[in-house]
């Protein structure tokens, strides 16, 4: 009965290290109210998405590892899962942001453009593949409206710094996730590039995630300030 519980314990954990997070630097939660709507935001685009690879068989969840209540078919888990994941992003976003300079922004504007060229092209090229297709599609298209729209360009190098931070402890949690496994991701649909039990999709979403709520973020706090 207690493997019913592992997916809530992997979100437990993650609460965990957000506490400790927070108190170890309380300004981070400075303008907290302005990440809601991003997270909401953020949560309803990734149930969608869920829900619909549920249905087609894109992707699933093993139910031996989880409660049984959902929520419009998603796992009260999951939904966790989703906040917990906004939350760091914005968290770790912000913590950068305030420990950083912001010279130099052509730079990270070249990098982003090249970025962007490649993401278009794998997506063309494996656009086959649902599940890869789908989630390289939307970050390609927030990545030209954040690149294109030049009031984040002095974020760019926040957001590649706020990536990599982020992606040791999700590259556990998302490991443990498919290791057991708590998620399946069907090979049909995907490319078939992992790291360790992880598909390379899952990076490319953990990036969508941090960019759509700190954009909102950002956006948000400069209406304030006006």
């Amino acid at each position: 009965m207690m493997q019913h519980y592992y997916y809530l314990f992997t979100d437990v954990l993650l609460v965990f290290i957000l506490i400790i997070t927070v108190t170890k630097d309380k300004s981070i939660l400075k303008n907290w109210i302005l990440t809601l709507p991003g997270m909401i935001f953020t949560s309803i685009i990734l149930a969608m998405m869920d829900n619909r690879f549920l249905e087609n068989g894109i992707i699933s969840i093993n139910d031996a590892y989880i409660l049984g209540v959902t929520v419009w078919n998603i796992p009260i888990e999951q939904w966790l899962y989703y906040f917990l994941l906004s939350i760091s992003s914005v968290f770790i976003f912000k913590t950068v942001k305030l420990n950083i300079d912001n010279k130099k922004p052509n730079i990270y504007l070249s990098i982003s453009l090249i970025l962007l060229l490649v993401a278009g092209i794998m997506t063309y090229v494996f656009r086959a593949h649902i599940y890869f297709f789908f989630i390289l599609f939307l970050l390609t298209i927030y990545w030209a409206y954040i690149i294109f729209r030049n009031k984040f360009k002095h974020s760019l190098k926040a957001f590649f710094i706020s990536f990599l931070v982020l992606l040791l402890p999700f590259l556990i949690f998302q490991g443990i996730l498919t290791a057991l496994p708590v998620v399946t991701y069907y090979n049909a649909h995907i490319i078939g590039y992992n790291i360790f039990s992880i598909p390379i999709e899952s990076i490319f979403l953990l990036f969508l995630v941090l960019l759509i709520n700190n954009t909102f973020y950002l956006y948000l706090k400069a209406l304030k300030q006006q």
